[in-house]
């Protein structure tokens, strides 16, 4: 038996069902924000859940 991936099941449902998934936070449609997401380091991932100081610090030290 094989899984089903989050990404395939969305698919699946939005051509059988014409349903769209979309993000509740941002808006756009759910699988462009699976594939931002799959595209982002484990830095960026970590640097996204600090707080909003450390964030401005690690920027500030990119530059």
């Amino acid at each position: 038996m094989s899984t089903i991936g989050p990404e395939a099941c969305m698919r699946f449902f939005e051509k059988t069902s014409s349903v769209r998934f979309v993000d509740t936070r941002t808006g756009p449609p759910a699988l462009e924000v699976l594939q931002e997401e799959k595209q982002k380091s484990d830095y960026d991932h970590w640097l996204a859940a600090q707080d909003e100081a450390t964030q401005r610090e690690h920027n500030m030290g990119a530059i």
